[in-house]
């Protein structure tokens, strides 16, 4: 018995070396650099998908591939700009699509997800239980599983950190087909290893009370002075959850496109904060806009970063 034979054995109908499939896992969001087109020789179609569905199924495909001697690559939704998810030498690819439980924990304010839970779908399960994510990628629609191995910063980092910040235990599958328990500083060893230390199969992910969000924008003529409008914040300690410049063309473009309330053409800085901070923020921020002659008005949680994911995914 070869290795695709004791895939297709093992896995079933989880199972596909299908080329539709296998073309569609060897893109994500962004593209491949023409340096790798260049010279750079990869191969970045995979060999044999997987869509586990248990820690067991992860297990035995790490086995596998130890036995043949073969990469195995995890993948979430593909929604990384660098080709962080994609192979270099074919191999087997894990696609966690079926791995997307999620346990609120309401006493401790933590929500028990596997990696393929979207940072959407861990949103609404922990608000139904009168929570929310501390913070989460810019990509709403990524899962869990990517955001820890990439270690992203995102919605909410300015006040709660990097997602590694946010997480209180993974459990993760090593090199060696063993299941790990990673908390405290050994969290270091998931964190932003991009899958090359093991495959993350469960994770804590710190919530807070729920609260709606209020949004104010402010537009400025030129980049120096975005910056400069920064460091007031620090300076004035502005107790807000989630500050984002957008610069002239990406603020044109998200405008028109998805309707947002951001001035085209101009740098746009979007200061999220809870309604019950609102006393606290708002007063500082019109002192800052009047400061450095910026234009500021209402905004709101539109969500928009997420739009465009939801609909790559979706064509696949």
């Amino acid at each position: 018995m070869g290795l695709r034979e004791e895939l297709e054995s093992r896995f079933s109908s989880n199972f596909s070396d299908s080329i539709v499939e296998r073309l569609s896992h060897s893109a994500d969001m962004g593209f491949v650099p023409q340096l790798v087109w260049a010279g750079i020789k990869i191969k970045i179609i995979p060999d044999y998908i997987i869509y586990p569905r248990s820690i067991e199924d992860v297990v035995d495909a790490v086995r596998i591939a130890l036995k043949y001697n073969v990469p195995i690559t995890p993948y979430g939704r593909g929604t990384n700009r660098y080709g962080n998810a994609l192979t270099t030498e074919g191999g087997i690819l894990l696609d966690f699509s079926q791995m997307d439980k999620v346990e609120v924990d309401e006493n401790n304010m933590v929500a028990i997800t596997e990696p393929g839970a979207t940072w959407k779908l861990v949103d609404l399960a922990a608000q139904n239980k009168g929570l929310q994510l501390r913070t989460f990628p810019s990509s709403y629609d990524s899962t869990v599983g990517g955001g820890i191995a990439g270690d992203a910063l995102g919605i909410g980092s300015y006040e709660y950190g990097f997602i590694s910040d946010n997480v209180t235990f993974v459990d993760m599958i090593n090199p060696k087909g063993e299941l790990v328990h990673l908390e405290g500083g050994n969290l270091a060893l998931a964190s932003g290893a991009e899958g090359i230390t093991g495959i993350i199969v469960k994770a804590g992910i710190k919530l807070r009370k729920y609260s709606p969000s209020e949004a104010l924008v402010m537009s400025f003529d030129s980049f120096d002075t975005a910056i400069r409008a920064i460091g007031e914040f620090y300076r004035e300690v502005i107790p807000a959850w989630h500050v984002q410049v957008r610069g002239p063309s990406i603020s044109t473009y998200i405008a028109q496109k998805f309707n947002a309330k951001l001035s085209p053409g101009k740098w746009n800085m979007i200061v999220l904060y809870p309604s019950v901070r609102a006393s606290l923020v708002e007063p500082k921020i019109y002192r800052i806009a009047q400061a450095f002659n910026a234009d500021i008005y209402e905004g709101e949680w539109t969500g928009w970063w997420s739009f465009n994911h939801g609909v790559v995914a979706a064509l696949r």
